[in-house]
């Protein structure tokens, strides 16, 4: 059973840090907006040392975002960790992090999109349950529905139950339990190569993207033949951000490329509308067992993500 951590209480600290791209000055207000909406709800924030940093297009160098995130891991007020955004280098943190330290003090860390990097890694590393959700700038400071902010204290304070998904499609029919693993197609692929991704075997499979779908079905198809689709239970389809084709004629949805590459396996396929990027989304923590019911359209959160 993977490890986990303690659950959020008002008043805990939570860390923020940006392992990935750099931030930009067009969007401090929307950080600083996310800044008070985390404390609106009654945590206490902090910025990790190196987060307004900028090496190129990522916030400072390998050296000075690994030593953000195993600094503030290191602080024992520091009870979770949050992505300020995603970006394209999170990737070369990966053999810079902790993971004995991950493993010997429990903290929740979440992020998205790059940051499927971190949080699989966290998984397949430390054995400890991450968390795929809104992050600091394009979650927390954007406009949230009670929806999704309600979503993200349940489930760091423990919740369990059924997600409140609007307008569910069945791709393919069909009932699993597993745990959550995946994030970003991309990102995710990508951390299968490099050997941090965690064991898929009898795994709930969620994906989101941010590629045409002509890209998008490479990467799928690429996860077909590295085995991924032998070894997992069900899959979890978000939002594809971006994913229509050039010209009208060579479009297709998402969905439907999916259940063709998936052909020969019989696993159950969900489409949700509450994952991904430009979408608001709930938080899905990676190592804990779910329900999907395809059939049905539900997820279901079977067990406590904290402690």
């Amino acid at each position: 059973m993977a490890l986990r951590a303690p659950a959020l209480r008002r008043g805990d600290v939570i860390g923020v840090v940006a392992p990935s791209g750099a931030i930009r000055e067009e969007h401090k207000a929307q950080l600083e907006r996310g800044t008070q909406a985390l404390r609106g709800l009654g945590f206490e924030v902090a910025f990790a040392p190196n987060m307004f940093e900028r090496h190129y297009y990522s916030a400072g160098s390998l050296d000075e975002r690994a030593h953000d995130i195993n600094d503030l891991w290191q602080r024992r007020d520091v009870r979770m960790i949050l992505m300020a955004q995603g970006g394209h280098s999170l990737a070369g943190l990966l053999d810079r992090l902790d993971y004995q330290r991950f493993h010997a003090d429990p903290k929740i860390f979440m992020g998205f999109s790059d940051g499927t990097f971190a949080t699989n890694a966290i998984l397949s590393r430390s054995d400890l349950i991450s968390f795929s959700g809104p992050d600091l700038i394009w979650g927390f400071g954007r406009d949230m529905d009670d929806r999704f902010r309600n979503n993200v204290v349940d489930v760091l304070s423990g919740w369990t139950g059924e997600y409140r998904l609007e307008d569910p499609r069945t791709v393919r029919g069909g009932k699993s339990s597993g745990p959550l693993v995946g994030g970003h197609s991309e990102c995710f692929l990508t951390a299968c190569y490099a050997g941090y991704a965690p064991d898929l075997d009898g795994a709930v499979l969620f994906i989101e993207g941010t590629q045409p779908v002509s890209q998008l079905e490479r990467q799928f198809q690429a996860m077909r033949l590295h085995g991924v689709f032998e070894r997992i239970a069900g899959l979890i389809l978000g939002h594809f951000n971006g994913s229509a084709a050039e010209t009208p004629d060579e479009d297709r949805a998402v969905a439907d490329m999916v259940l063709e590459v998936t052909g020969a396996f019989r696993f159950p396929i969900l489409e949700i509308k509450e994952l991904g990027h430009n979408v608001e989304q709930f938080v899905f923590p990676l190592g804990c067992r779910v329900t999907l019911d395809a059939t049905a359209k539900n997820i279901t959160l079977e067990e406590a993500a904290v402690c």
